[in-house]
């Protein structure tokens, strides 16, 4: 593109961006209301999306440590079973 089209351009868009114009647009009771449902659902959507993301974290050592102590309870039976074969 010619370096010249691209001032033209960008002067025009700066020129829409910061010259105001009246829009003269009437936003009714409905259009509140939907902004603050919408408003509501985000935040009560982050709060439940945090929410399972800490139970989730939270489980992890648990079921480590319930496999770990299963894997040594195992380790220890398994080894009483074969003492007790010997004798």
């Amino acid at each position: 593109m010619d370096p010249k089209i691209k001032i033209i351009f960008i002067g025009i868009i700066l020129y829409c961006l910061i010259i105001p114009t009246f829009a003269y647009a009437y936003i009714d009771p409905g259009t509140g209301s939907y902004i603050v449902q919408v408003v509501i659902g985000i935040l009560l959507g982050a709060i439940l999306s945090i929410r399972i993301l800490w139970i989730h974290i939270s489980l992890i050592p648990e079921s480590n440590a319930t496999v770990l102590a299963r894997s040594v309870k195992n380790v220890k039976l398994d080894s009483y079973d074969k003492l007790q074969k010997i004798k």
